[in-house]
């Protein structure tokens, strides 16, 4: 099925990213992502959203390895960790990011891994990676009530994450119309459906 807007591709691409991973091709993983980075980052050579893309999917390799061990503890304290997060940044540096996304990215991952709440650094870095590729700046900061919230924008890439995890045909297709949603208002696409 073609996509119908160019979020809906960039969400397709995305979940593209995430399949591949889990099935170990982390070259097919990077070169999805690296679409999404060379569509989302316009100011960035297509050569460093490679590069970024190339060293996100190397950080979750080195996590992947991490996931092996069993004991919770160890999991937590493996000095690996400090690969994953120079590669995440090595990520943020190639797209111009606040280095902050890097170092949520990592808590995040290492508390998921740990089974700890860890949706709160990825919000926390989605919140960082939206205010650098949100075109429309009324998803960039909330200015009233509850104006310390990150908006909606890293609610939903945390739901599509959430429902990856789920591995199942309706939380894929669920994943699907969120990141679709999420990419629409970033690239400032308006819905043909009157209000």
């Amino acid at each position: 099925m073609e996509a119908s807007s160019r979020a809906e591709s960039l969400a397709r691409d995305v979940l593209r990213a995430y399949r591949a991973h889990d099935e170990g091709d982390l070259a097919a993983a990077a070169s999805s992502l690296a679409r999404v980075y060379v569509a989302l980052f316009r100011d960035i050579p297509a050569d460093a959203c490679e590069r970024a893309a190339r060293a996100y999917f190397g950080a979750l390799g080195i996590k992947d390895r991490i996931d092996e061990e069993p004991d919770r503890g160890r999991r937590l304290t493996d000095p690996r960790w400090g690969s994953v997060y120079d590669r995440f940044l090595e990520t943020a540096e190639a797209l111009r990011l606040d280095p902050r996304w890097a170092y949520h990215h990592l808590q995040g991952f290492q508390k998921h891994k740990g089974e700890l709440d860890y949706w709160n650094d990825l919000i926390a870095a989605e919140r960082l990676f939206v205010a650098r590729v949100a075109r429309d700046a009324r998803w960039q900061d909330k200015k009233s009530d509850g104006r310390n919230g990150p908006g909606p924008l890293p609610f939903l890439y945390m739901v599509s994450a959430e429902c990856h995890d789920l591995h199942s045909r309706e939380a894929a297709e669920l994943s699907l119309q969120v990141m679709t949603l999420y990419f629409a208002a970033v690239l400032g696409e308006r819905s043909q459906e009157p209000a």
